[in-house]
């Protein structure tokens, strides 16, 4: 497992502002921010070294690439790492069995380590690739198939997330294993929401309805202050209410309502940090016309009342300037 250097470590680490102050002159206290104006570079007097842990190591890769067409890869034994492939042109792939199957451009296909690898162009050889490792087992975090070929709809942004990784890598700048470990995540990320969507698209049937639905969504949870009824969440997808309501818990694993009242209640959360802010004005600004309400909702999913959630806030921040 990989480690790199990272300067900035807040937390567990307090250090009070008058010791920050001996140390570096150009430095004001606003609120309850430290903002550096100058001195940038004294971090060094300040922080000592402490060293992140990254989930994933970049070994190697490519985008768009083209090679001669009779170029056979054949690893019997595999590689000793993980292996990323996005075909865009047809391939054909053998597995161990002596199984073997002609792609259709844009494939996907993930070796674990040490896994029989064997495939070769049908016509052309352009692929995207990338090999790395990990002492984790990510696919729990991560569900993707392997050693098996699957397709995305999405291909065209996974391939540009190839392009951006296999750039951070031959750049070599500042904190690039760092970068590629966000990047690789994030890779990682999408491909198992990719999988997870059409998973549920083939289910439904309609390639568009997810897209209208996550426009819907955000539509509502960002006006969450409004009071919306049931009718004017249906209208934004064209639907009858049975049809919204079966569709939404599909798609996001809740009901409306409950989606709506966890976004008022974090943008709450929120507001609750300010010390100029009034509960009553919070609740009003987050949809909750009935104080009452909002207090029993709040005191119930954060364990406290939104007064004391206040002030506890306040009291952390003094805390950690003094």
């Amino acid at each position: 497992m990989n480690y790199v250097p990272f300067y900035l470590t807040f937390s567990p680490i307090v250090i009070k502002y008058k010791q920050i102050k001996k140390s570096c002159p150009g430095i004001k206290k606003t609120g309850t921010f430290i903002i550096f104006v100058q001195e940038i570079f004294s971090f060094g007097k300040l922080f000592s070294f402490r060293k992140v842990k990254l989930m994933f190591q970049f070994n190697y890769g490519g985008y768009n690439i083209c090679s001669k067409d009779s170029f056979v890869i054949y690893r019997p034994n595999g590689s000793k790492d993980y292996l990323l492939l996005l075909f865009l042109a047809s391939m054909k792939v053998h597995f161990a069995d002596g199984g073997s199957i002609v792609t259709r451009p844009n494939a996907c296909i993930l070796y674990p380590p040490e896994v029989f690898q064997h495939y070769h162009a049908v016509s052309k050889f352009y692929n995207s690739y990338m090999h790395f490792s990990t002492d984790e087992d990510f696919l729990n975090k991560f569900p993707v198939p392997v050693n098996q070929v699957f397709y995305l709809e999405n291909h065209q942004e996974l391939n540009l997330m190839f392009k951006e990784t296999a750039k951070e890598f031959y750049m070599q700048d500042l904190y690039r294993e760092y970068k590629l470990d966000i990047l690789i995540k994030n890779l990682l990320i999408e491909l198992s929401r990719s999988v997870h969507h059409k998973g549920l698209q083939n289910l439904v049937g309609d390639k568009g309805l997810r897209e209208v639905f996550d426009q819907a969504r955000l539509t509502i949870l960002q006006s969450c202050h409004k009071d919306w009824s049931t009718e004017e969440m249906c209208r934004l997808v064209n639907l009858g209410k049975s049809q919204f309501f079966y569709y939404y818990n599909l798609f996001y694993n809740c009901t409306p309502r409950a989606d709506l009242l966890e976004a008022r209640l974090d943008k709450a959360k929120d507001m609750l940090t300010s010390e100029a802010t009034q509960v009553c004005a919070v609740a009003e600004a987050c949809g909750f016309h009935n104080i009452c309400y909002f207090t029993r909702y709040f005191t119930k999913k954060c364990g406290c009342a939104p007064s004391r959630f206040c002030k506890s806030k306040k009291e952390s921040a003094k805390q950690t300037l003094h």
